[in-house]
């Protein structure tokens, strides 16, 4: 522990005698293991960092010393920061897959995703705006490579009518942009590269009528 954070570590090293089909020792020991490691900082008021590590030497390890029986092992790094009703965050995550059938190349490793969330004071009308932001990149050594900016502000009225009905009046428009790289196509099989994207207007109103009753402490 220090003065402005914590760190967690856990692992486990053996060395292996190996030995081939026919119960024959080989020449060569093998070394296997993993690590486990958690930490939290705080920079300041509003900031703080962090990181998760999760690594093994091969796929069975966990699993023959009743480590855990997880199948994949999920590594981060970040940096988040809140102020008011405000949020924002960098995160970078690695993932090491422990299943026969899991190819490597496939595994992508996002090399960021990046929030901002905000939303404002009540307006004269007592409603509030928002504005939601997200940004996203996914890369692999083989297969599709994607990136993805989205954004969404939106604005919210709530009301409560003199006999307790509940309203909320909620109006937002998103819009999406991906770049994707040896996009293999479901339909045809054929391999795409490209920009594409969306508009998403979004209306809605919703209405509740809660009941309560009071009577005494109860």
């Amino acid at each position: 522990r220090f003065n402005a954070g914590e760190i967690d570590l856990s692992g486990s090293v053996t060395r292996v005698r190996q030995r081939d089909s026919q119960g024959e020792r080989k020449e060569d020991d093998q070394t296997r293991g993993h690590i486990f490691a958690n930490g939290r900082f705080d920079i300041d008021r509003t900031w703080r960092t962090g990181a998760d590590l999760a690594l093994a030497t091969d796929d069975t390890f966990l699993r023959r010393y009743n480590v855990t029986t997880t199948d994949v092992l999920t590594s981060r790094a970040f940096v988040e920061g809140f102020r008011g009703r405000n949020y924002a965050a960098a995160n970078a995550f690695h993932f090491q897959g422990l299943r026969a059938t899991d190819d490597s190349a496939q595994i992508p490793f996002i090399l960021s995703t990046l929030d901002y969330n905000h939303v404002g004071e009540p307006d004269r009308l007592g409603g509030r705006w928002s504005l939601d932001t997200n940004g996203l990149v996914l890369l692999r050594t083989g297969g599709t490579d994607s990136r993805r900016l989205s954004l969404k502000a939106g604005w919210q009225l709530p009301y409560t009518s003199p006999i307790g009905e509940v309203y909320t009046l909620s109006l937002g428009l998103q819009g999406d942009g991906y770049l994707v790289d040896d996009f293999i196509d479901p339909g045809t099989g054929a391999r795409r590269d490209g920009l594409t994207g969306r508009l998403f207007p979004q209306a809605a109103l919703e209405w509740r009528f809660p009941f309560v009753r009071e009577d005494g402490n109860w």
